[in-house]
Protein backbone atom coordinates (compact mmCIF):
# COMPACT_ATOMS: atom_id res chain seq x y z
CA UNK A 1 0.00 0.00 0.00
CA UNK A 2 2.80 2.30 0.94
CA UNK A 3 4.53 1.74 -2.39
CA UNK A 4 1.30 2.35 -4.26
CA UNK A 5 0.76 5.68 -2.52
CA UNK A 6 4.33 6.71 -3.25
CA UNK A 7 3.87 5.86 -6.90
CA UNK A 8 0.72 7.92 -7.11
CA UNK A 9 2.44 10.85 -5.45
CA UNK A 10 5.37 10.68 -7.81
CA UNK A 11 3.04 10.39 -10.80
CA UNK A 12 1.10 13.45 -9.62
CA UNK A 13 4.24 15.47 -9.31
CA UNK A 14 5.30 14.43 -12.80
CA UNK A 15 1.91 15.40 -14.25
CA UNK A 16 2.04 18.79 -12.53
CA UNK A 17 5.54 19.37 -13.82
CA UNK A 18 4.52 18.43 -17.34
CA UNK A 19 1.48 20.68 -17.19
CA UNK A 20 3.61 23.49 -15.81
CA UNK A 21 6.08 23.04 -18.64
CA UNK A 22 3.30 23.09 -21.18
CA UNK A 23 1.84 26.26 -19.65
CA UNK A 24 5.23 27.93 -19.59
CA UNK A 25 5.85 26.93 -23.18
CA UNK A 26 2.49 28.28 -24.27
CA UNK A 27 3.13 31.54 -22.39
CA UNK A 28 6.51 32.02 -24.04
CA UNK A 29 5.03 31.16 -27.43
CA UNK A 30 2.17 33.60 -27.01
CA UNK A 31 4.54 36.34 -25.87
CA UNK A 32 6.81 35.79 -28.84
CA UNK A 33 3.79 35.75 -31.14
CA UNK A 34 2.53 39.04 -29.69
CA UNK A 35 5.96 40.60 -30.08
CA UNK A 36 6.13 39.42 -33.67
CA UNK A 37 2.70 40.83 -34.38
CA UNK A 38 3.66 44.14 -32.74
CA UNK A 39 6.84 44.32 -34.80
CA UNK A 40 4.84 43.61 -37.94
CA UNK A 41 2.35 46.29 -36.99
CA UNK A 42 5.17 48.76 -36.36
CA UNK A 43 6.38 48.38 -39.91
CA UNK A 44 2.92 48.32 -41.44
CA UNK A 45 2.19 50.96 -44.07
CA UNK A 46 -1.20 52.29 -43.05
CA UNK A 47 -1.55 55.09 -45.59
CA UNK A 48 -0.17 56.02 -49.00
CA UNK A 49 -1.08 59.37 -50.56
CA UNK A 50 -0.43 60.22 -54.20
CA UNK A 51 -0.94 63.99 -54.35
CA UNK A 52 -0.97 63.94 -58.16
CA UNK A 53 -4.18 61.85 -58.07
CA UNK A 54 -6.09 64.14 -55.69
CA UNK A 55 -9.03 66.23 -56.85
CA UNK A 56 -10.17 67.69 -53.51
CA UNK A 57 -8.74 68.27 -50.04
CA UNK A 58 -10.25 69.54 -46.81
CA UNK A 59 -8.20 70.71 -43.83
CA UNK A 60 -9.04 72.07 -40.41
CA UNK A 61 -7.64 75.61 -40.46
CA UNK A 62 -7.98 77.81 -37.38
CA UNK A 63 -10.75 75.57 -36.08
CA UNK A 64 -12.79 75.52 -39.31
CA UNK A 65 -13.03 73.01 -42.14
CA UNK A 66 -11.77 74.60 -45.36
CA UNK A 67 -12.12 72.82 -48.71
CA UNK A 68 -10.17 73.15 -51.94
CA UNK A 69 -10.85 71.60 -55.36
CA UNK A 70 -8.69 70.92 -58.38
CA UNK A 71 -9.80 72.84 -61.48
CA UNK A 72 -9.71 71.74 -65.12
CA UNK A 73 -6.69 73.97 -65.79
CA UNK A 74 -4.67 72.21 -63.08
CA UNK A 75 -4.94 74.97 -60.49
CA UNK A 76 -6.55 74.68 -57.05
CA UNK A 77 -9.45 76.80 -55.88
CA UNK A 78 -10.91 77.51 -52.46
CA UNK A 79 -14.47 76.22 -52.65
CA UNK A 80 -16.16 79.19 -51.00
CA UNK A 81 -13.95 81.91 -52.52
CA UNK A 82 -12.73 81.59 -56.09
CA UNK A 83 -10.68 84.80 -55.72
CA UNK A 84 -8.46 83.28 -53.02
CA UNK A 85 -4.95 82.91 -54.54
CA UNK A 86 -4.23 79.27 -53.66
CA UNK A 87 -0.57 78.29 -53.59
CA UNK A 88 -0.78 74.71 -54.90
CA UNK A 89 2.65 73.73 -53.62
CA UNK A 90 1.94 75.00 -50.11
CA UNK A 91 -1.48 73.34 -50.11
CA UNK A 92 -0.17 69.85 -50.89
CA UNK A 93 3.22 70.02 -49.16
CA UNK A 94 1.92 68.78 -45.75
CA UNK A 95 0.68 65.59 -47.41
CA UNK A 96 4.26 64.62 -48.24
CA UNK A 97 4.42 63.47 -44.62
CA UNK A 98 1.71 60.93 -45.42
CA UNK A 99 3.04 59.72 -48.76
CA UNK A 100 4.00 56.37 -47.16
CA UNK A 101 2.86 56.51 -43.53
CA UNK A 102 3.88 53.65 -41.26
CA UNK A 103 2.55 52.88 -37.81
CA UNK A 104 4.72 52.64 -34.71
CA UNK A 105 1.98 50.86 -32.76
CA UNK A 106 -1.50 49.66 -33.60
CA UNK A 107 -4.09 49.74 -30.82
CA UNK A 108 -7.13 47.55 -31.46
CA UNK A 109 -10.50 47.23 -29.75
CA UNK A 110 -10.28 50.82 -28.54
CA UNK A 111 -13.29 51.81 -26.45
CA UNK A 112 -12.67 55.50 -25.71
CA UNK A 113 -11.04 57.65 -28.41
CA UNK A 114 -11.01 60.65 -26.05
CA UNK A 115 -8.04 59.04 -24.29
CA UNK A 116 -6.06 59.83 -27.43
CA UNK A 117 -7.49 63.30 -28.14
CA UNK A 118 -9.45 62.06 -31.13
CA UNK A 119 -12.80 63.33 -29.86
CA UNK A 120 -11.45 66.87 -30.32
CA UNK A 121 -8.84 66.31 -33.03
CA UNK A 122 -6.06 68.71 -33.87
CA UNK A 123 -6.89 68.28 -37.53
CA UNK A 124 -9.22 66.29 -39.74
CA UNK A 125 -8.05 65.86 -43.33
CA UNK A 126 -10.36 64.57 -46.05
CA UNK A 127 -8.77 63.57 -49.35
CA UNK A 128 -10.66 62.73 -52.52
CA UNK A 129 -8.91 61.12 -55.48
CA UNK A 130 -9.77 61.04 -59.16
CA UNK A 131 -11.83 57.85 -58.65
CA UNK A 132 -13.98 59.60 -56.07
CA UNK A 133 -12.54 57.60 -53.17
CA UNK A 134 -12.44 59.52 -49.90
CA UNK A 135 -9.81 59.05 -47.19
CA UNK A 136 -10.34 60.68 -43.81
CA UNK A 137 -7.34 61.20 -41.54
CA UNK A 138 -8.07 62.27 -37.97
CA UNK A 139 -5.10 63.50 -35.93
CA UNK A 140 -5.34 63.42 -32.15
CA UNK A 141 -2.91 64.22 -29.36
CA UNK A 142 0.84 64.08 -29.49
CA UNK A 143 2.42 61.68 -27.01
CA UNK A 144 4.87 63.89 -25.09
CA UNK A 145 7.07 60.96 -24.00
CA UNK A 146 7.49 59.41 -27.46
CA UNK A 147 6.77 62.38 -29.71
CA UNK A 148 4.33 60.25 -31.70
CA UNK A 149 0.90 61.33 -32.92
CA UNK A 150 -2.30 59.34 -32.41
CA UNK A 151 -4.17 58.83 -35.65
CA UNK A 152 -7.47 57.37 -36.80
CA UNK A 153 -8.33 56.40 -40.37
CA UNK A 154 -11.71 56.66 -42.05
CA UNK A 155 -13.50 57.26 -38.73
CA UNK A 156 -12.81 53.71 -37.50
CA UNK A 157 -12.95 54.35 -33.73
CA UNK A 158 -11.91 50.80 -32.81
CA UNK A 159 -8.38 51.05 -34.21
CA UNK A 160 -5.87 53.76 -33.31
CA UNK A 161 -2.39 54.12 -34.76
CA UNK A 162 0.64 55.93 -33.46
CA UNK A 163 2.94 57.45 -36.07
CA UNK A 164 6.40 58.95 -35.64
CA UNK A 165 5.77 61.63 -38.25
CA UNK A 166 4.60 64.82 -36.59
CA UNK A 167 1.56 65.34 -38.78
CA UNK A 168 -0.02 67.75 -36.34
CA UNK A 169 2.65 70.38 -36.98
CA UNK A 170 2.74 69.81 -40.75
CA UNK A 171 -0.61 71.54 -41.23
CA UNK A 172 -0.90 75.27 -40.58
CA UNK A 173 -3.56 77.10 -38.60
CA UNK A 174 -3.09 80.20 -40.78
CA UNK A 175 -5.16 80.17 -43.97
CA UNK A 176 -2.73 82.55 -45.68
CA UNK A 177 0.08 80.03 -45.37
CA UNK A 178 -1.75 78.33 -48.25
CA UNK A 179 -2.02 81.55 -50.30
CA UNK A 180 0.23 82.85 -53.05
CA UNK A 181 1.32 86.40 -52.31
CA UNK A 182 1.87 89.20 -54.78
CA UNK A 183 5.49 89.60 -55.82
CA UNK A 184 7.69 92.35 -54.49
CA UNK A 185 10.43 93.80 -56.68
CA UNK A 186 13.92 92.52 -56.00
CA UNK A 187 15.62 95.48 -54.38
CA UNK A 188 19.36 95.84 -53.91
CA UNK A 189 21.12 98.72 -52.19
CA UNK A 190 23.10 99.36 -55.37
CA UNK A 191 19.97 99.61 -57.55
CA UNK A 192 17.92 101.92 -55.30
CA UNK A 193 18.19 105.51 -56.60
CA UNK A 194 15.46 107.22 -54.59
CA UNK A 195 13.51 107.01 -51.31
CA UNK A 196 10.55 109.28 -50.71
CA UNK A 197 8.53 109.41 -47.49
CA UNK A 198 5.36 111.46 -47.08
CA UNK A 199 3.90 111.53 -43.56
CA UNK A 200 0.43 112.72 -42.64
CA UNK A 201 1.55 113.98 -39.22
CA UNK A 202 5.26 114.46 -39.55
CA UNK A 203 8.10 115.65 -41.71
CA UNK A 204 8.50 114.28 -45.21
CA UNK A 205 11.63 113.90 -47.27
CA UNK A 206 12.84 113.02 -50.74
CA UNK A 207 16.23 111.33 -51.01
CA UNK A 208 17.52 110.90 -54.56
CA UNK A 209 20.65 110.38 -56.63
CA UNK A 210 21.75 113.24 -58.85
CA UNK A 211 24.94 112.88 -60.90
CA UNK A 212 26.02 110.03 -58.59
CA UNK A 213 25.61 112.26 -55.50
CA UNK A 214 22.86 111.72 -52.95
CA UNK A 215 20.65 114.78 -52.54
CA UNK A 216 17.84 115.46 -50.09
CA UNK A 217 14.90 117.82 -50.02
CA UNK A 218 12.11 118.32 -47.51
CA UNK A 219 10.04 120.82 -45.59
CA UNK A 220 13.00 123.08 -44.72
CA UNK A 221 15.51 121.69 -47.18
CA UNK A 222 15.65 122.04 -50.94
CA UNK A 223 18.25 120.16 -52.91
CA UNK A 224 21.02 119.87 -50.33
CA UNK A 225 23.73 117.27 -50.54
CA UNK A 226 22.83 114.29 -48.33
CA UNK A 227 25.02 112.43 -45.88
CA UNK A 228 26.24 109.40 -47.86
CA UNK A 229 26.34 107.21 -44.73
CA UNK A 230 22.66 107.90 -43.99
CA UNK A 231 21.76 107.20 -47.62
CA UNK A 232 23.64 103.90 -47.41
CA UNK A 233 21.79 103.02 -44.19
CA UNK A 234 18.38 103.62 -45.78
CA UNK A 235 19.10 101.78 -49.03
CA UNK A 236 20.66 98.84 -47.16
CA UNK A 237 17.59 98.64 -44.92
CA UNK A 238 15.29 98.46 -47.94
CA UNK A 239 17.44 95.93 -49.81
CA UNK A 240 15.66 92.58 -49.99
CA UNK A 241 12.44 94.10 -48.65
CA UNK A 242 9.88 91.41 -47.82
CA UNK A 243 6.50 91.03 -46.16
CA UNK A 244 6.26 89.66 -42.62
CA UNK A 245 2.64 88.40 -42.65
CA UNK A 246 -0.07 87.99 -45.27
CA UNK A 247 -3.41 89.14 -43.85
CA UNK A 248 -5.98 89.71 -46.61
CA UNK A 249 -6.06 89.02 -50.34
CA UNK A 250 -9.10 91.16 -51.11
CA UNK A 251 -9.45 93.82 -48.42
CA UNK A 252 -12.77 95.69 -48.50
CA UNK A 253 -12.41 97.50 -45.17
CA UNK A 254 -9.13 99.40 -45.10
CA UNK A 255 -10.05 101.11 -41.84
CA UNK A 256 -9.43 97.81 -40.04
CA UNK A 257 -5.73 98.34 -40.72
CA UNK A 258 -5.60 102.14 -40.65
CA UNK A 259 -5.13 102.19 -44.42
CA UNK A 260 -8.21 104.23 -45.24
CA UNK A 261 -6.22 107.27 -44.08
CA UNK A 262 -2.59 106.10 -44.25
CA UNK A 263 -0.13 107.50 -41.73
CA UNK A 264 2.56 107.57 -44.41
CA UNK A 265 3.34 106.80 -48.04
CA UNK A 266 6.69 105.30 -48.97
CA UNK A 267 7.92 105.37 -52.58
CA UNK A 268 11.08 103.57 -53.64
CA UNK A 269 12.69 104.27 -57.00
CA UNK A 270 15.02 101.59 -58.33
CA UNK A 271 16.80 100.59 -61.49
CA UNK A 272 16.24 97.36 -63.35
CA UNK A 273 17.81 95.87 -66.42
CA UNK A 274 15.41 94.68 -69.11
CA UNK A 275 16.00 92.92 -72.35
CA UNK A 276 15.21 94.92 -75.47
CA UNK A 277 14.82 93.98 -79.09
CA UNK A 278 15.64 96.35 -81.94
CA UNK A 279 14.56 95.78 -85.51
CA UNK A 280 16.97 96.78 -88.30
CA UNK A 281 15.82 97.04 -91.90
CA UNK A 282 18.16 95.61 -94.51
CA UNK A 283 17.76 96.12 -98.25
CA UNK A 284 18.94 93.40 -100.54
CA UNK A 285 18.69 92.99 -104.25
CA UNK A 286 15.89 90.67 -105.17
CA UNK A 287 16.56 87.81 -107.50
CA UNK A 288 13.13 87.95 -109.02
CA UNK A 289 13.67 88.24 -112.77
CA UNK A 290 11.85 86.45 -115.49
CA UNK A 291 13.28 85.10 -118.70
CA UNK A 292 12.57 88.34 -120.63
CA UNK A 293 14.39 90.62 -118.15
CA UNK A 294 17.51 88.52 -117.62
CA UNK A 295 19.53 90.87 -119.80
CA UNK A 296 18.45 94.01 -117.91
CA UNK A 297 21.05 95.75 -115.78
CA UNK A 298 21.42 95.17 -112.02
CA UNK A 299 20.35 98.79 -111.46
CA UNK A 300 16.87 97.90 -112.64
CA UNK A 301 16.63 94.87 -110.35
CA UNK A 302 13.84 95.01 -107.80
CA UNK A 303 14.75 95.38 -104.13
CA UNK A 304 13.00 94.01 -101.10
CA UNK A 305 13.31 94.88 -97.40
CA UNK A 306 14.22 92.35 -94.72
CA UNK A 307 14.04 92.93 -90.95
CA UNK A 308 16.70 91.73 -88.54
CA UNK A 309 16.07 91.63 -84.77
CA UNK A 310 18.90 92.38 -82.34
CA UNK A 311 18.68 91.80 -78.57
CA UNK A 312 20.15 94.15 -76.00
CA UNK A 313 19.92 95.23 -72.38
CA UNK A 314 18.51 98.54 -71.19
CA UNK A 315 18.45 100.01 -67.67
CA UNK A 316 15.15 101.62 -66.72
CA UNK A 317 13.83 103.31 -63.58
CA UNK A 318 10.79 101.85 -61.81
CA UNK A 319 8.92 102.80 -58.65
CA UNK A 320 6.97 100.89 -56.00
CA UNK A 321 4.74 102.71 -53.51
CA UNK A 322 3.43 101.45 -50.16
CA UNK A 323 0.59 102.87 -48.10
CA UNK A 324 1.45 102.51 -44.40
CA UNK A 325 -1.24 102.18 -41.73
CA UNK A 326 -1.40 101.12 -38.08
CA UNK A 327 0.78 98.58 -36.28
CA UNK A 328 -0.14 95.11 -35.04
CA UNK A 329 0.51 93.65 -31.58
CA UNK A 330 4.12 92.95 -32.52
CA UNK A 331 4.73 96.50 -33.71
CA UNK A 332 4.83 95.56 -37.39
CA UNK A 333 3.20 97.98 -39.81
CA UNK A 334 0.13 97.20 -41.93
CA UNK A 335 0.93 98.01 -45.55
CA UNK A 336 -0.70 97.88 -48.93
CA UNK A 337 1.10 98.20 -52.23
CA UNK A 338 -0.44 100.97 -54.30
CA UNK A 339 -2.94 99.50 -56.76
CA UNK A 340 -3.22 96.20 -54.86
CA UNK A 341 -6.10 94.71 -52.85
CA UNK A 342 -3.76 92.70 -50.60
CA UNK A 343 -2.81 93.68 -47.05
CA UNK A 344 0.46 92.58 -45.46
CA UNK A 345 2.76 93.64 -42.67
CA UNK A 346 6.33 94.87 -42.93
CA UNK A 347 8.74 94.53 -40.04
CA UNK A 348 8.94 97.44 -37.61
CA UNK A 349 12.74 97.22 -37.76
CA UNK A 350 12.62 98.19 -41.43
CA UNK A 351 10.11 101.02 -41.31
CA UNK A 352 11.27 102.49 -38.01
CA UNK A 353 14.63 103.10 -39.72
CA UNK A 354 12.88 104.82 -42.62
CA UNK A 355 10.88 106.96 -40.16
CA UNK A 356 13.98 107.67 -38.10
CA UNK A 357 15.29 110.63 -40.11
CA UNK A 358 14.13 114.07 -41.17
CA UNK A 359 15.37 115.92 -44.24
CA UNK A 360 17.45 118.34 -42.17
CA UNK A 361 19.12 115.45 -40.34
CA UNK A 362 20.17 113.93 -43.67
CA UNK A 363 22.15 116.94 -44.87
CA UNK A 364 25.85 116.23 -45.25
CA UNK A 365 27.95 117.98 -42.58
CA UNK A 366 30.03 120.92 -43.81
CA UNK A 367 33.75 120.33 -44.03
CA UNK A 368 35.68 122.47 -41.52
CA UNK A 369 39.22 123.56 -42.19
CA UNK A 370 41.57 122.63 -39.40
CA UNK A 371 44.03 125.15 -37.92
CA UNK A 372 46.95 123.23 -39.40
CA UNK A 373 45.43 123.28 -42.89
CA UNK A 374 44.91 127.07 -42.59
CA UNK A 375 48.49 127.66 -41.47
CA UNK A 376 49.84 125.48 -44.28
CA UNK A 377 47.75 127.42 -46.77
CA UNK A 378 49.04 130.76 -45.48
CA UNK A 379 52.63 129.53 -45.60
CA UNK A 380 52.20 128.32 -49.16
CA UNK A 381 50.71 131.68 -50.15
CA UNK A 382 53.66 133.53 -48.51
CA UNK A 383 56.15 131.37 -50.39
CA UNK A 384 54.44 132.11 -53.69
CA UNK A 385 54.52 135.88 -52.96
CA UNK A 386 58.23 135.69 -52.04
CA UNK A 387 59.07 133.83 -55.23
CA UNK A 388 57.17 136.41 -57.25
CA UNK A 389 59.04 139.31 -55.62
CA UNK A 390 62.41 137.66 -56.29
CA UNK A 391 61.54 137.08 -59.92
CA UNK A 392 60.51 140.76 -60.25
CA UNK A 393 63.79 142.02 -58.73
CA UNK A 394 65.84 139.77 -61.02
CA UNK A 395 63.96 141.04 -64.06
CA UNK A 396 64.58 144.69 -63.02
CA UNK A 397 68.35 144.14 -62.63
Amino acid sequence: MKNNKSFKLIAGVVVIAVLGGVYYGLTVYNKKTEEAEEEAAAGETILEVDTSALTAVTYTIDGEQVSFSLQDDGTWQKDDDETFPVDSSALLAPLDEASALKSVRTLTEVEDISEYGLDEPQNTITLTDEDGTETVITIGDNNASTGNDYLMLNEDETTIYTVSTDLSSAFSDDLYDYAESEELPTLQASTIVGVSLEQADGESYDLYLENAIWMVSGTDTDGAEADADIADTLTSTLAGLSYTDYLDHNCTDLSEYGLDEPAATLTITYEEEVETEEETELEEAADETDAESETESAEEAETETETETESGVETIELTVTFLIGDTDDSGNYYVQMEGSTEVHTISSSVLSTIFGYTASEMIAPEEEETETETEEGEEAETEVESETEEETEEATE
